[in-house]
């Protein structure tokens, strides 16, 4: 499903997390993959900087199937991934970087959600194994075709069940049965007949005042959360961030904010 992937790496052992998640979406293609490290130019030209990076596709470079290429350019990760991202399908990042101030200013892993184009896959959490679970949150008011047939193609490849959620605020008057409807009817408009044919599919309704926070809390029993973008602008933006930022800052397990593939 994904040509080509960039992996925006930086010199922490918390970068090393990506490696599976990351192979385990380059498999389904087989994709292209970038290791992408941008940084200052000391960082750029040092030589451990270069061996760094050079361990990292020798261990990524044992799964043959993959074409892995490394790139390492001054300025800004952010920056690096909006222009390196434009013309992948996927980018991937680690949630905690080198620098612990991001805690308090806001971490590369956000920007990049907002300042990039195409699909990026968020990992954080507890360590990776494999994909068994994945979980898709939808709003079926308004359900976002993307993030359902991504979700659905993730759990087909690797024969995983995929759990359909639906939230809905306490004290909602609407039957849970009619929103159980609701689900299954935007995961069916959304997905091919041959693809729902072969899927292991769940579907669930829940109350959450918060929906991340609900989302977070099913996560618990998942190995990935994909789920769209609310693109959300201005000050609502500002003061309220989207779901899917504060779901990806919080879960326990990778999160993929799935966008349209180019």
């Amino acid at each position: 499903m994904y040509s080509h992937i960039v992996w925006l790496s930086d010199l922490s052992e918390q970068a090393k997390a990506c490696l599976e998640p990351l192979r385990c979406m380059a498999l389904m293609g087989p994709a292209r993959v970038t290791i992408l490290y941008a940084g200052n130019e000391d960082s750029v030209e040092s030589e451990a900087s270069r061996q760094h990076v050079e361990s990292l596709k020798t261990t990524l470079a044992k799964t043959e199937e993959l074409q892995i290429n490394l790139e390492m350019t001054v300025g800004s990760p952010t920056s690096a991934a909006g222009a390196y991202g434009a013309s992948a399908d996927l980018v991937v990042i680690g949630r905690t970087g080198a620098s612990s101030r991001e805690v308090l200013i806001g971490s590369t892993a956000e920007r990049v959600l907002r300042g990039t184009a195409s699909s990026v896959l968020v990992v954080g959490g507890r360590p990776f194994e494999d994909i068994q679970h994945v979980l898709c949150p939808i709003e079926v008011d308004r359900p976002a075709t993307v993030p359902i047939v991504h979700a659905a193609r993730i759990a087909r490849t690797y024969d995983a069940t995929c759990t359909f959620l639906a939230l809905m605020p306490f004290g909602n008057e609407q039957p849970a049965q009619s929103q159980l409807s609701n689900l299954q009817e935007a995961v069916h408009q959304a997905l091919e007949p041959s693809l729902r044919s072969e899927l292991k599919a769940r579907y669930e309704v829940g109350y959450a005042n918060e929906p991340s926070e609900g989302i977070c809390e099913v996560a618990k029993e998942m190995d990935l959360v994909v789920m769209g973008s609310q693109n959300r602008t201005g000050l609502a933006r500002i003061f309220l961030g989207s779901v899917s930022e504060r779901v990806a800052s919080r879960a326990p397990i990778p999160v993929l904010v799935a966008r349209p593939l180019t």
